[in-house]
């Protein structure tokens, strides 16, 4: 770089070099303004910052709420008005217009799209559960009754069908083709004058792997819990994997033991009761 000598003028020494200063000099003024309309704006950029975040919160609250009326759907307890199914949710004027004294159904997706209706057993159910026994496969009898059987019989279907809703309570998935045929039932049964109670569960061999059995159970579980059940005691053979699995999704408290070559599973139904006694333990 040449120094600039006598008989030379500052601006004429700079010459070669006034067009870096410009750009120099164009970027120093560009930064401030950049400076100037952050810390300026900063409070816009705070509230644009805010109201994103409250956006993705409801999106995130809408999905939760999706999700929940989904599961909803069989976690909603049942309970009995004049023979009519009644929701917590809806009034009883309105099921019992709506369903004229009937028993109401409920709809239910399973995982290949097939839609089937689900409602509480009934007396005269006690024929289309000898039918249903009949079209078993030997394994899938097999695994539920531990052991071989030809044919329901009159008395144990019509001890099956009739439930007091109370201590003794089932749900029945009906056949979409045919609505007099049940493909698939749960019940619990009480154990006299405690807090617990038998679970049992049965499901058509073509229906099985559907996620029938969760669903069902899932609505059992609500029922239980609204008439004070507090843990379903199930008997489950050590190669019925299906069952084993349908009670770990449960995602419940769960225990077990081994007793004469039979799993005896205890699941607790009321989780958030346990976990408020460790808390107050601890």
């Amino acid at each position: 770089m040449a120094a600039a000598g006598p008989g030379r003028s500052v601006g004429t020494a700079l010459g070669p070099y006034r067009a870096s200063l410009d750009r120099l000099a164009g970027a120093q003024r560009l930064s401030r303004r950049l400076a100037k309309g952050l810390f300026e704006g900063g409070a816009e950029v705070m509230e644009g910052q805010v109201r994103t975040g409250r956006i993705l919160a409801e999106g995130t609250g809408r999905q939760w709420n999706l999700a929940g009326a989904y599961l909803n759907l069989f976690y909603t307890p049942f309970r009995s008005y004049s023979g009519a199914a009644v929701s917590d949710e809806a009034r009883e004027d309105d099921v019992r217009q709506e369903n004229n004294g009937q028993e109401e159904h409920r709809e239910l997706a399973l995982a290949d799209g097939t839609c089937v209706y689900v409602r509480e057993i009934q007396p005269g159910d006690a024929p289309a559960l000898q039918r249903l026994v009949g079209r078993l496969s030997d394994q899938t009898i097999h695994l539920r009754f531990f052991g071989p059987m030809k044919e329901l019989s009159d008395k144990q279907a019509r001890h099956f069908a009739d439930v007091d809703g109370e201590d003794r309570y089932a749900l029945v998935a009906l056949d979409p083709e045919d609505e007099e045929e049940i493909v698939a039932v749960v019940r619990y049964d009480r154990e006299g004058g405690t807090n617990r109670a038998e679970y049992a569960a049965l499901v058509e061999d073509r229906l099985q792997g559907l996620g029938l059995g969760f669903a069902l159970t899932r609505g059992l579980v609500g029922a239980a819990r609204e008439r004070g059940i507090r843990d379903f005691e199930a008997l489950v053979l050590p190669e019925n994997r299906a069952m084993l699995h349908l009670l770990r999704s449960l995602d419940l408290p769960e225990s077990s033991r081994r007793e004469d070559g039979v799993k005896h599973v205890s699941v607790n139904l009321f989780p958030e009761d346990q976990s408020a006694e460790a808390s107050k333990n601890s």
